[in-house]
């Protein structure tokens, strides 16, 4: 966990500095998606608490022509899928738990003996391979793939 009392921001980008071969947070994006990042940031930017989840970088390589379609709304709209209400820890989590996004779209938990699993509104899944990195305003989890909105 990031030791130093850094808000959500500050500790996502000091994690990615940190482990740049695991993680490219979802806030610092500007090459792969664009624009998009200005509503995640005034999310984030705000006191919280907030819960991310942050995808490693080949997540966001696998769907690059996904999002090199998408205009700057559908951007936001998948950055903001990944950000919930609230200071979200792993032992909050429960199984077939169905949580509100910032952006109003649902994701649903699944968890299993060792593991735990992410649906997004499309039927994708992901798995979460790191979790509760606290910062002074939330909580970073890293996924092995981007979640998609349903509504793009």
């Amino acid at each position: 966990p990031i030791e130093e009392p850094f808000r959500l921001i500050r500790a996502l980008k000091a994690f990615g500095r940190a482990a740049p071969a695991l993680l490219m947070p979802i806030i610092i994006l500007g090459g792969i998606l664009g624009v998009a990042d200005g509503d995640l940031v005034t999310v984030l930017g705000s006191e919280g608490p907030f819960t991310v989840f942050a995808p490693v970088n080949a997540a966001f390589d696998a769907i690059a022509d996904v999002t090199a379609t998408l205009n700057t709304e559908q951007l936001s709209k998948v950055l903001t899928y990944h950000v919930l209400s609230g200071n979200v820890v792993s032992s909050d989590l429960s199984d077939a738990m169905n949580v509100a996004t910032v952006n109003g779209e649902k994701i649903t938990i699944n968890l299993t003996s060792d593991s735990a699993v992410i649906t997004d509104a499309q039927g994708g899944s992901s798995n979460i391979v790191l979790t509760d990195v606290q910062a002074k305003n939330g909580v970073i989890h890293v996924l092995d793939k981007v979640i998609l909105p349903e509504n793009l």
